[in-house]
């Protein structure tokens, strides 16, 4: 771990002025000047996720409502660094894995990682990409959109905790749950056999019938290794009092019987 946690202001009002005392500082350069730590900032920057400022009443419905708040928030909700310590954990990584967090937000998850320049980010938010490489300078971010991100490079493990229930057009002109194109992204970037570790929420491939087609996709191209509800309140620290979310864990399935069944057409061909 490289910075402890120490568990800031949940309220809107104080979490967006600290967000602005951090950039500010980051931007002049006056962080240590000003006697602010690295982890000083890693505690008091928690991003855009949860300060819309918009007012339930102020729209003719809620959905209305839910689609100005994602508009603006663009799913941004850092992963709370219990949740990252607990992947971290579960996973124990080598000092020569890779990993990667492909909407790495401030680089929650990197803090719990042994080896920083073995780390791989990719974030769209300006603000927050800015934060993390000031936090983990040797580590490798990018910053971009997850459906641009193209490293040179494949991961023995992915983590993360992809925006939710956004409609991502895609290069195929169609639209994805981005909580689906997150593990599409993860199982073109690890390597044969890698894992993939992600929250979502609860409600993520849990009917057999209506998610009938996207648990096919996912079982085509991992293997499902279990998965643990977490608590309603993970995510109090961002100002939500009560969110069902879960930890899934998936193996991308070896390429070596493909290559196999090519090999084989090959040899037919001949």
């Amino acid at each position: 771990m490289k910075y402890e946690y120490h568990p800031g202001p949940t309220d809107a009002e104080s979490r967006k002025t600290l967000n602005e005392k951090v950039l500010y500082l980051i931007d002049s350069g006056t962080a240590a000047q000003a006697g602010i730590t690295g982890e000083d900032i890693y505690n008091a920057y928690t991003g855009d996720g949860g300060l819309h400022g918009l007012e339930r009443k102020d729209f003719d419905s809620y959905r209305s409502y839910s689609e100005a708040k994602k508009e603006i928030e663009n799913g941004h909700f850092f992963t709370p660094p219990d949740l990252c310590q607990l992947v971290a954990e579960a996973l124990r990584p080598s000092q020569f894995d890779l990993v990667a967090d492909l909407t790495c937000g401030k680089g929650s998850f990197f803090n719990f990682f042994p080896v920083e320049s073995n780390l791989y980010g990719c974030e769209i938010d300006a603000k927050a990409c800015k934060v993390a490489r000031f936090l983990f300078p040797s580590a490798n971010i990018t910053p971009g959109d997850i459906r641009t991100y193209k490293p040179e490079l494949r991961f023995d493990y992915v983590v993360g905790n992809p925006p939710f229930n956004l409609r991502w057009w895609t290069g195929e002109s169609k639209e994805v749950l981005s909580q689906l194109y997150y593990c599409q992204k993860a199982n073109e970037l690890l390597k044969p056999l890698g894992i993939l570790a992600l929250i979502v929420p609860q409600s993520f491939l849990s009917d057999g019938f209506s998610d009938k087609a996207m648990i096919r996709e996912m079982e085509r191209r991992f293997s499902f290794l279990g998965q643990v509800g977490l608590p309603d309140d993970a995510f109090a620290c961002l100002g939500v009092a009560s969110f069902p979310t879960k930890l899934q864990l998936w193996q991308k399935k070896s390429e070596v019987k493909d290559w196999k069944a090519s090999r084989y057409t090959l040899e037919l061909v001949k």
